[in-house]
Formats: structure tokens, sequence, C-alpha cells
């Protein structure tokens, strides 16, 4: 793949210079070389996630140090890994956009994030289409590493590219993976599945202030744009179809108790015949971990983050 990519980079790139030297009239080969080669003339695969919470942590993340260590040492005769992140691939293009290879996956996807090198220390980055961050990066040559630093109020963006991976990885990546095998070890944390169960239950009785939900309908509306997001629901279901099914598992779920409801709508979204793309095993899983999601991104959790860095390894070039 790479091989087919360089060519085309160094020919968009000699463009460039090219212009360059025809308007100032200088040698090209006079110009400093670019900064940015050192990621879009690479490959890298991810190394580490290191991540700093504040006393406001109040739920887990994938990240944590308790969890990496239970899948370091290859817990109940599991291969050992580095990481929760191991076996994913990055690929920074010249155009600026980021791809990721999820483990186990076939190709890279672009998962909406983009960046720019300012010089041979600093970078910007936006996730999701989001605010452009700033990163202060370092290239270790011995070690073939690559450490980004993001900035502090980044931590939380980048912490959501982390999960966007792991949910890539539940939906169709290998999940035999560290990235899948954490999150087995994240829901054994009870606090996980009462977080879930307090949000979904707030949620189907209309007690959550900044998500409008006055009656199932409401409910029925937020939850078909769940599962369209993440890809559970693939467009082949119409959208009045959707609808049908989840209006009477709402209302279904109206009357039961707190604990335990998330299991319950998780159950009955598989007896349904609304997911055909993905098998049950990836359903409940993905389901789940996008729940789990939900309650991160409204919780203090996330702005816990003091700090985040990625160690990415420079995988040696294809051989012909």
């Amino acid at each position: 793949m790479k091989l087919l990519r360089s060519p085309l980079r160094y020919l968009a790139f000699a463009a460039v210079c090219g212009l360059a030297a025809c308007e100032d009239d200088v040698d090209a080969s006079d110009a400093p070389p670019d900064p940015a080669g050192l990621f879009w003339d690479n490959e890298w695969a991810f190394e580490g996630a290191y991540v700093e919470t504040n006393a406001d942590q109040t739920l887990p993340l994938p990240t944590d140090l308790p969890l990496l260590e239970r899948i370091r040492y290859g817990e109940g005769g599991a291969p050992p890994t580095s990481d929760v992140m191991e076996g994913a691939k990055v690929i920074f293009e010249i155009d600026g956009r980021v791809l990721v290879q999820v483990a186990g996956a076939d190709t890279p996807e672009y998962f909406w994030t983009d960046y720019k090198v300012h010089d041979e220390h600093t970078m910007r980055a936006s996730i999701r289409k989001s605010i452009w961050f700033p990163y202060d990066y370092t290239f270790d040559e011995p070690s073939e590493t690559l450490l980004i630093q993001p900035d502090a109020e980044a931590g939380g963006a980048v912490m959501g590219l982390l999960l966007d991976i792991i949910e890539k990885t539940l939906f169709s990546g290998a999940l035999d993976s560290a990235a899948a095998k954490i999150t087995e070890l994240l829901f054994e944390d009870p606090r996980v599945s009462q977080a879930i169960d307090a949000f979904l239950y707030d949620l189907i009785h209309g007690a959550i202030a900044d998500i409008p939900a006055q009656d199932p309908a409401d409910v029925v509306a937020w939850l078909s744009d769940v599962l369209r997001q993440s890809g559970i629901v693939g467009p082949e279901v119409p959208d009045a179809v959707l609808e049908a099914v989840l209006t009477p598992i709402v209302e279904e779920l109206l009357p039961l108790d707190r604990e335990g409801i998330s299991q319950a709508l998780v159950d009955k979204i598989l007896e349904s015949d609304l997911v055909t793309a993905i098998t049950p095993d990836r359903v409940e899983r993905v389901l789940s971990f996008v729940f789990y999601r939900r309650v991160l991104e409204r919780g203090q959790t996330l702005d816990s983050i003091e700090q985040l860095d990625i160690v990415l390894e420079r995988l040696p070039p294809p051989q012909d």
C-alpha cells in the first residue's frame, strides 16, 4: 500500500516545491526538508497511550493502568500485549487526513481527524472535525518512536479518538485483540453497568435536562441516532421500520427498575430483526460500549484527563 502511495506523495510535494522555485527563482534543493515528511513518509503503529487523571475521575477508562496491567501479562493464558491500542496502525496522509487501521482490519479508514505540522517540534490536530489543538512531538531515532503530547485542553478529544478506535475494533476488528479484551475487563467493573443503567433509566424517564425526552417518541429518536451512528443498524433499514421496532421496545422498558435496564435494552434489540451487518456477539459488545461512551462524554471523567501521551512506533518500509 505504501509503495503505491509514496510516489504520489513525492510528486505532489515536488510539484509544490517546483512552483515555489519558479516563482522565487531559487533552487528547490536549497529548501529545508519539510518536517511533515516524518509523518506522511512513514507508517506507524500504536505503541502506547499514557493517561494521567486527577481526583475528578469517577469512572474507569480503557487506558487505566490496572486494566492495562491485566492484559500486559497475558491473564488467563492469553498472550501478553503492550497496550490497549496494540495492533492498530496509523497513516498520516499528505493531504492532512489521519487514517487508522484497527487490529484485525484489512484496510485503514479515515477517522475524521486531520493534522498540520508547523515545525520540527509542534503540530496541530482536529479530531472529529472539532477545535484545532496544539501538540508537541518528538521523534527518537534510536528507538524509532514518535512521542505526541497534546495540549492539556485536548485530552478529552484525544481520548475520544481512542474510544473511536476501540469501538471500530469491536465492530469489525479482531475480537481477540487488546482493544477488545480491554472492554471485557472494563465491563467487569460494576461501576460501568451501574452508570449505564442510571443514564438509560433517567433518559427513558425524561430526567436528563439536556436530552429532551418527554415521551417514548423522543427516546426512540435518540436510540435511532445511536444505532445509526454506530453502524449497528445500516441504511438499508428505513427510518419508519426502525421507529416501528423501537417504539414497543421503549414502552416495555418504562416499567422496569433501574438495575439491569441496559441489558434488557440490548437483549430486546438482539431479539429484533434490525441488525444484519454484524454478529450478535459483536452487537452486544458494540452497543454496551457505545452506551458507556455516552456516559463518559457527559460526566467529569473525560475532563479529569490532565495528560495523554501517544507513542507511535515507525514501521519498517515494506519489502519489494
